[in-house]
């Protein structure tokens, strides 16, 4: 996964959408499975907060994970999303130096 992964994944308006909600900690969760203060959120609250089907939204996190913009962690019934912070910096890194 390299730079042309993340600015792909970043170039959709939903996935960039769900990346800033992911990073902003903004998220009420549903689920009961995120501690406070958690940046995480599940596929059921980023359908409360973006026009989408569930289905959609979880085509696109597949493609940010991908990207290693994002990962998931399963718990219990629930898979948590969250964002990856070594594929950000990653991409931080290459920012810069072009």
């Amino acid at each position: 996964m390299g730079p042309e992964d993340a600015f792909y994944a970043l170039g959709h308006t939903i996935r960039l959408q769900i990346f800033r909600l992911l990073r902003s900690g903004t998220i009420t969760t549903c689920c009961g499975m995120i501690a406070d203060g958690e940046n995480a959120a599940c596929v059921t609250d980023l359908v409360a907060r973006l026009p989408k089907a569930q289905s959609t939204i979880s085509h696109h996190l597949k493609i940010l994970e991908f990207a290693g913009l994002i990962r998931s962690e399963k718990r219990g019934q629930f898979t948590v999303y969250s964002a990856d912070q070594r594929g950000v910096e990653a991409l931080r890194r290459f920012v810069l130096e072009i």
